[in-house]
């Protein structure tokens, strides 16, 4: 495994922390509109594509004409809304961290070290008593 899962999520906190303390930069910003640009035009290249977004819209929003402003929504977003919802929702209270990997990079189970005394003979506990309900007889 070539890096640690520690080491990762400290460099995620960096940069998360890069995020809630400066404004992302005007090419990296431009980038990213850029990005999201390209995503909506592919997802809605095909019919299929264009039904499923208008069937998602019409689903979620109860607005299936949302497809036709959702790149002007995309570009209303500042560098400031990218920042200021860092802050909001990017905390550490708010982050869920899972380490998944894969068997050959899990520690190895404890094994158990056997007791060095014998173990003693435990007494089965007494069953309580077999009471019967008011009103009826026990049948013979």
């Amino acid at each position: 495994m070539g890096t640690k899962p520690e080491d990762l999520e400290a460099a995620m906190t960096r940069e998360i922390e890069k995020v809630q303390n400066n404004l992302i930069g005007e090419q990296e910003f431009q980038k990213l509109k850029n990005q999201t640009e390209a995503e909506f035009v592919t997802r809605n290249a095909s019919v299929a594509g264009i039904a499923e977004s208008l069937a998602n819209y019409e689903m979620y929003f109860g607005d299936a004409n949302l497809i036709n402003a959702e790149i002007e929504r995309y570009n209303k977003v500042t560098r400031e809304d990218i920042q200021r919802v860092a802050r909001k929702y990017l905390t550490k209270e708010n982050r869920l961290m899972l380490y998944y990997l894969p068997n050959s990079a899990k520690p190895a189970p404890e094994v158990k070290q056997p007791d060095p005394q014998p173990a003693q003979a435990q007494t089965p506990a007494p069953e309580p008593p077999n009471e019967e309900k008011k009103g009826r007889r026990k049948k013979k």
